[in-house]
Order: structure tokens, then sequence, then C-alpha cells
């Protein structure tokens, strides 16, 4: 709850909520309408379900078990306005380790093609629309849209050397982990034919980085800008400066934080009473010094990353590294002290 972020309770949506919610669920602007996953270690190992507001109460309106072959790292989807993007990735659970009572652990299986599923949004009794391509992980999604020439695209961070310690790795570049996984990740788009049934992954950027964010106001349709956090040369995971990549052109601006200081994941916020430009606006961040601990919020002008912030605000504790962050405006801001 806002302005506070206290804990207001548990959501079930009037008990209708049957399952777990995982990590990033996506709310359809234009809709309102949430969309969101869960995934499990036994069947179904991957269940789609919608939630919508009927009379004021958000109500879950679809629970749909996705079959896959078994129990799959899960972490994000996508949304445009007729499909849902689901993920059967090549980087797997070790089942045959968990069935000799072993440590949970996952594998990397790399004769196996990952899958991208398009799942109807409209047609609940409509089965996935598989697509094949080599193998691989994504972590974090940028964004999805459809094209009038009958095609889907996604784009998001793409590893393809994801299991760390594996013996079998070729790239010789340092990449950063998170418990398994190896964070080796590039800005990567993928082309659904739908017509055609074939799918087309093209890299994007040489930029090792995660996290990636746009504006929000873009959310499944065609937007021109992302802004991905660089990784720094360490073995953990840490943001030395965020870079802008222009799909319009391919050219790329990095901010880069001050020498010694790591950032965490920019948001983007709208300037107030802009042109409505996808990078008329900010972008915002905690950055901490790693030796000193102190802390600060950065603001970046994101049509101009090469320049200074436009302020620097000191804040009174560290805030150590974080996951995701959101920006807010005023009038949402008004809306939920209304439910306070």
């Amino acid at each position: 709850r806002l302005p506070d972020l206290e804990t207001c309770g548990i959501e079930d949506f009037g008990s209708t909520l049957t399952t777990k919610v995982s990590a990033h669920p996506k709310v359809d602007p234009a809709t309102g309408q949430l969309v969101f996953i869960d995934h499990d270690p036994v069947p179904p190992y991957l269940t789609v379900g919608t939630a919508d507001v009927v009379d004021g109460q958000a109500r879950v309106s679809r629970c749909t078990p996705i079959e896959l072959s078994g129990p799959r790292l899960q972490h994000d989807l996508a949304l445009t306005p007729d499909w849902i993007v689901l993920f059967d990735f090549s980087f797997q659970w070790d089942m045959a380790a968990a069935a000799r009572g072993e440590r949970a652990r996952l594998m990397f299986v790399r004769d196996v093609p990952t899958r991208f599923g398009l799942l109807s949004r409209h047609d609940h009794d409509a089965p996935v629309r598989w697509f094949e391509t080599d193998p691989c992980f994504m972590y974090h999604v940028v964004n999805a849209w459809q094209a009038e020439d009958g095609t889907v695209h996604l784009v998001g961070c793409r590893s393809t050397e994801p299991l760390d310690d594996d013996p079998l790795n070729t790239s010789e570049r340092r990449a950063p982990s998170l418990g398994m996984l190896r964070l080796e990740t590039y800005l990567t788009e993928w082309v659904f034919d739908l017509n055609a049934g074939s799918l087309v992954a093209t890299q994007l950027s040489d930029t090792m980085g995660e996290f990636p964010r746009m504006d929000n106001r873009s959310f499944g349709t065609p937007f021109r800008y992302s802004y991905v956090q660089q990784m720094a040369p360490l073995d953990t995971l840490a943001f030395d400066a965020v870079v802008r990549h222009d799909y319009a052109s391919g050219r790329e601006v990095e901010h880069r934080w001050p020498t010694g200081s790591f950032g965490g994941e920019t948001v983007f916020c709208p300037r107030a009473g802009g042109t409505g430009a996808e990078d008329d606006g900010y972008l915002v961040t905690f950055v901490s010094d790693a030796e000193t601990g102190a802390s600060s919020v950065h603001v970046v002008d994101a049509a101009h990353l090469d320049a200074e912030p436009v302020c620097v605000l000191d804040v009174p504790q560290r805030v150590p590294a974080g996951y995701h962050t959101w920006w807010v405006s005023a009038a949402e801001l008004d809306a939920q002290r209304e439910l306070a």
C-alpha cells in the first residue's frame, strides 16, 4: 500500500485464486487485466492465470495449465494485445538428481531446443503455438508487440551459456552469477512469423547487461528505447552503468556511475508537461558507494545519458543493491491514499 508501503494482507482475489503467483506478473495498461504464471516442481509444471476487475473487485478469470515435459526455471512473461508469450527454456531443473535425493540443481540441456509459446488471450480453448529456437535462457523481458505483417516481436536479455561453472561453456568473457545462473546476457529480439510458423533470433547489442527497462507507456506496443544495466567486471552482480539502446539506429549511449559506486535498476519517469516522447523524461535509481555504503538517488536525463545527472539526492542510510523498481505518479499515489 502507498504511500507508507505497509502490507495490507493476503490478496486471493475474492477466494478465486487457486495457484501461486510467480515473479513478474504483468498488468495490461489498456485493459487493466493482470496476467501471471505459476510454476511448480510437479505437474502441471506451468499454469497461466488472468485476473479482471469486476464490479470493483478483482477476480481470477482464467487458469490454464500448460503442458511441459518437466519443471522449468521460470521467471518472466510477456504480453501483446492478443498473445501471452511463454517460455520453455533449455535451462532446466535436474529431475534425475532430485530423484536420487540430491540437492535441487539446474542443468543446461544443449541438445534440446528452447521453445517460445504464444497463448491466445481471447480464445481460452486454443492450444499454445510453440516456436523452437537454439538452446538459451532469458531472465528478464523488455517488451513484446505484434505487427501488422502477422509477426510478433519479443525483446529481452538472452544467455546462451546460462549455467555457472558448466565445463562445456565456451565463452571466455567474465560474467557474474546468481546462484547457479550465469548472467552473460545480451539484448536479443525474437520475431515470430505466425503465417510461416517460424522464429528468428537476432542479437541487438554487445553490451553485457540485465534488468532492462523502458518507458512503461509503450508496454505491449512497438517502442524505440530500452535502458539496460551494464554488468561490472566482477564475479558478483553489480551495475557500473546504464546503457540506452536505440532500436531505430542501433546506437547506444551509456551513463556511468561514479567510480567505486554501483547503481540499481533504473526506472523511467515521464517529464511533467512533456511531449510524450519515449525519451522525454528521467531515469531514476539508487547508487551506492561500495566502500562506504553511502547512498544517493541519481536522476538522469533519459535523452542525454552522456551528460551529468540532473540531480543527486543523498539519503540518510545505506540502500543496498536491490532488484526491481517502479515509478508511481502523483495521480497513482493519490488513488492509493484513498485505499489507505
